[in-house]
């Protein structure tokens, strides 16, 4: 497991995936050596040598050739002759082989997570174990929250060596991918592939224990370690969290950007929560009310930063579908983390995921009831009103139930912003029955009836 993990690591550094390079080849050379180790021999079958010197000599291209399209072929071929290596040359297990990304992955992935379990329960796997949660945990949401806002990314970059987004995306691309085809090569390696189907083989990695909970500095550190990040994050930015836009930073920036990423942050702690509350033994319950508690109550604090920002964003640039959607949406993940603080109170959740569901369906409800077109439309109207902008193209691909804010507007302005619902009602007309009924359409056919006023295509671009 920590061979697959270092060498994918490695692959990762060495790899650079936006253009041609030795790298390449080095990368090659270190999944050959980990698929060597992994089968237990060094020397391999003369056929899968040579497909191997193949697949080398393929990547080995990247350095001598700038051409893109030529290396873009190489890499291909270089798939191929790995794949061909992993097959044993057999062209009749080609096509086995060739699935293996897809029939095989689930599988190899097993293996590396029966490694894992296999490793923490070792006495010397489960500090590493630790050490790899909390610097990871640190890793993402340090990162979310830094690009949520600009000041605590600067506290963060200048206790930090800077790295840029570009090249630290593509290497994480590198690792999991590496990581996913390691697994695989590793899984088949040790057995022929042909074996695999139609019978029982003996797993290459003996099964760990049963599921046990974690002991307490195993849960405790990584979670006491991100409720610090979370206070520092709260810290840094109480002055402009619930204020108007930082100075030199637009609305765009500060609102819908921080909004996505607090939101993400929201979701993952949401997750981290529920494992920990699983898994962490009860015997520890100061700790767990402490830790779990202020965890929560912190991240209500950054749902409710977050609702600020698209509030803030909204007034600027007017209501949509989808900004009052991940409202509603931050609304409820608001509400599911004061249910967690009182499954906190006695450490009982088995009641949890009901309310959670029963809270979302509710929540779908109050939405409908909401009028979500209607509220969008007479938002956008009475912006319209105060400022005298309104994008008329957006409201016209709304439903009939905006028909009576609509109507509010000039008569240029409503002409167009009602002509599509004038066209449903004409095209698709109610049933006369009670069975087709729709009050919104009922509503709206009213509004519209009559000679429409003038509108040009102008007023829709």
């Amino acid at each position: 497991m920590w061979a697959l993990l270092g060498t994918a690591f490695a692959v990762a550094v060495a790899v650079p995936l936006d253009r041609p390079g030795f790298g390449w080849l080095a990368g090659g050379l270190l999944a050959a050596g980990f698929v060597r180790y992994a089968s237990g021999r060094w020397l391999p079958a003369p056929s899968r040598a040579g497909w191997a010197l193949i697949c080398l000599a393929l990547l080995a291209v990247g350095g001598f050739r700038a051409a893109g399209w030529l290396f873009i072929l190489c890499v291909l071929g270089a798939l191929l002759a790995g794949i061909l290596a992993v097959a044993d040359g057999r062209i009749h297990r080609l096509g086995l082989a060739a699935l293996s990304p897809f029939a095989f992955t689930p599988l190899g992935l097993a293996w590396l997570a029966r490694g894992f379990g296999r490793a923490a329960f070792r006495p010397n796997g489960r500090p590493l174990a630790v050490i790899g949660a909390s610097v990871g945990l640190l890793v993402v949401f340090g990162a979310l929250l830094a690009s949520a806002d600009a000041r605590f990314g600067d506290l963060l970059t200048g206790w930090l060596p800077a790295l840029q987004i570009g090249p630290v995306f593509r290497m994480g691309v590198v690792f999991w991918g590496a990581v996913v085809a390691l697994a695989c090569a590793g899984y088949l390696v040790g057995r022929e592939a042909g074996d695999l189907i139609g019978q029982k083989q003996a797993d290459p990695v003996d099964s760990p224990p049963g599921p046990a909970r974690l002991r307490t500095g195993e849960w405790a550190v990584p979670v006491g370690l991100l409720v610090l990040l979370f206070a520092a994050f709260v810290a840094v930015q109480l002055s402009v969290l619930f204020g108007d836009q930082p100075a030199g930073v637009s609305y765009a920036d500060h609102a819908r950007g921080g909004f996505w990423q607090l939101s993400a942050v929201t979701v993952l702690t949401l997750a981290l929560i529920g494992g920990v509350f699983r898994l962490a033994p009860r015997t520890d319950g100061v700790l767990l009310r402490l830790l779990l508690g202020g965890l929560a109550g912190l991240t209500l604090v950054i749902v409710a930063s977050a609702l600020h920002r698209m509030s803030l964003y909204q007034e600027a640039y007017g209501f949509t579908r989808l900004r009052l959607l991940v409202s509603a949406c931050e609304l409820w993940l608001g509400l599911v983390f004061v249910l967690v603080l009182a499954s906190l109170v006695r450490l009982r959740g088995g009641w949890l995921p009901r309310a959670m569901l029963a809270t979302g369906l509710l929540a779908l409800v109050g939405l409908a009831v909401l009028n979500p077109d209607g509220f969008i439309a007479e938002r956008n109207v009475a912006r319209y009103a105060a400022t005298g902008d309104i994008d008329v193209n957006y409201l016209a691909d709304l439903s009939a139930d905006a028909a009576p804010a609509l109507d509010k507007l000039p008569p240029d302005r409503r002409a167009c912003a009602l002509r599509f619902v004038r066209e449903d009602l004409r095209d698709l007309p109610d049933d006369e029955s009670w069975r087709g009924f729709n009050l919104g359409r009922h509503r709206a056919a009213s509004i519209v009836r009559g000679e429409p006023g003038p509108c040009t295509w102008r007023e829709l671009r």
